[in-house]
């Protein structure tokens, strides 16, 4: 669950399921393709929930379909991130200084 210690928790279970650790490299390598294109396909299914073609007069969405799908983003997400040793802490820190550069960003283009 996405919360204080959710790199914590999805290295526990990669751990409980022998996907951890990574033992060379070449393993290193062959876990992050297979995340990034299974977080790849999961957001093209998103994509399908959300009915984006504009030539369609029927357009409809599917809000818990389209959830489901970004859940299932930030499971490989978190997968990716374990599997270069991410702390939570280091996470919350990268992440709220991203977000600082791309606040100021917004107010620089207004």
């Amino acid at each position: 669950m996405i919360g204080e210690n959710w790199l914590t928790l999805t290295r526990e279970r990669q751990t409980q399921i022998g996907t951890l650790p990574l033992h060379s490299e070449r393993e290193r390598v062959d876990y992050v393709k297979d995340m990034m294109l299974a977080a790849h396909v999961e957001l093209a299914e998103a994509l399908q929930c959300v009915d984006w073609k504009p030539w369609r007069s029927d357009r409809t969405t599917s809000r818990p379909a389209f959830v489901e799908e970004m859940v299932d983003v930030l499971h490989f997400c978190a997968n990716l991130l374990v599997a270069f040793d991410v702390t939570d802490h280091e996470l919350r820190e990268a992440y709220a200084a991203k977000s600082r550069v791309n606040k100021q960003r917004l107010l620089d283009t207004r």
